[in-house]
């Protein structure tokens, strides 16, 4: 008789159950004070800062605004868009450059366009950046952690397993929660949390044809599930 298969362990992210599942943005900045984030966001005055769910935000602020709701829990600050993925690259950069100064800062998005992204810096440097688009390793002047979490969890395998159940907009927050040991709880984040307003930036106007989504037809490439237990 056949040695029977190995049982296969699908992963979760607890962090993936407290974003949108089209698209997110959440950057996790290391050892700072609560109130520092704020104000190297450019958010003038301290706490304490309303307090809303993601839904209450929308609501409140509307679309087109960059707003967070601002997390503070052991080693890590997260900072959850409320709007994701609005501002553009250049600022984006620059905004994770200026929390990474003196420590160090991860963001991970799920563009719209469904391609999941991951950027991680120090010290005011971006070290390396990954596209899932792209189905390379991540680049920079040092990937190794980031290309290090997310082999961890399947991404540059090749293999003949059902991929099915891996989705890597997921995956890649798992790969970043266990690479820099970021713990959350879920009930709380989801919950009502100080809310601000990123100054400095506003959305353009949009264009007629941007109203409408393109559907995507990309076929997307088969990726692996890693067999490695949590």
């Amino acid at each position: 008789m056949g040695a029977e298969p190995a049982e296969v362990i699908i992963l979760r992210s607890k962090l993936y159950s407290c974003v949108a599942s089209d698209h997110y943005c959440v950057t996790c900045v290391r050892g700072l004070p609560p109130d520092e984030v704020p104000a190297r966001l450019g958010v003038s005055g301290q706490g304490p800062h309303p307090q809303y769910t993601s839904l209450e935000a929308a609501r409140h602020f509307g679309y087109g605004v960059p707003v967070v709701r601002v997390h503070a829990g052991g080693d890590w600050t997260l900072l959850l868009e409320v709007n994701p993925n609005i501002t553009d690259a250049a600022f984006q950069k620059q905004l994770l450059s200026r929390l990474s100064v003196g420590t160090e800062a991860v963001c991970v998005q799920k563009l719209m366009d469904s391609t999941a992204k991951a950027t991680h810096a120090r010290d005011g440097e971006v070290l390396a950046t990954y596209l899932d688009w792209d189905f390379t390793p991540a680049k920079g002047p040092d990937p190794s952690r980031l290309n290090r979490g997310l082999s961890e969890v399947g991404f540059f395998q090749d293999g003949s397993e059902d991929y099915d159940h891996w989705n890597p907009a997921e995956m890649v927050l798992l790969a970043v929660e266990r690479e820099f040991e970021i713990s959350v709880f879920p009930d709380i984040v989801n919950g009502p949390l100080p809310t601000v307003r990123i100054p400095g930036w506003n959305a353009p106007e949009p264009a007629p044809q941007s109203l409408q989504r393109k559907p995507d037809s990309t076929p997307r490439r088969p990726r692996r599930q890693s067999d490695r237990s949590n």
